[in-house]
């Protein structure tokens, strides 16, 4: 995380940045996730970005997209299954499904109301 610029400086600029996290951000002081999350933020207004993760509600989702309150790890035990894009709005994010500790089992949303699912087939890698 100290040099995601200097990483993603290192993929051509035509082409998309994928990050992926899973089971990171929740060992991450709060003042470390929310610099992750403005340095994402940062680099995604310069250049396309991509992340999925495997996070906790509260250790990511809370921040980019609060309207998943339901999936609380605190309520449910588990992570939540996601993909984020950004543009000029903000982050677009569409939740997939949840997944018990370290990926053991793993459920597939089939209702997701204030998903951008819409966004995302328009934005394609």
């Amino acid at each position: 995380m100290d040099d995601l610029a200097g990483t993603t400086a290192l993929i051509p600029h035509e082409m998309p940045v994928v990050i992926i996290t899973s089971w990171v951000l929740m060992y991450l002081p709060p003042a470390e996730r929310t610099r992750f999350l403005n340095e994402l933020d940062r680099l995604a207004r310069r250049r396309r970005i991509w992340w999925v993760a495997n996070e906790t509600f509260e250790s990511c989702l809370v921040e980019v997209a609060p309207q998943y309150a339901d999936l609380a790890y605190t309520r449910t035990g588990q992570t939540a299954l996601s993909l984020m894009g950004w543009d000029d709005r903000g982050w677009h994010v569409q939740v997939f499904g949840t997944a018990q500790v370290h990926g053991d089992a793993m459920t597939i949303l089939d209702d997701e109301p204030t998903s951008d699912r819409s966004w995302f087939t328009e934005h394609r890698p």
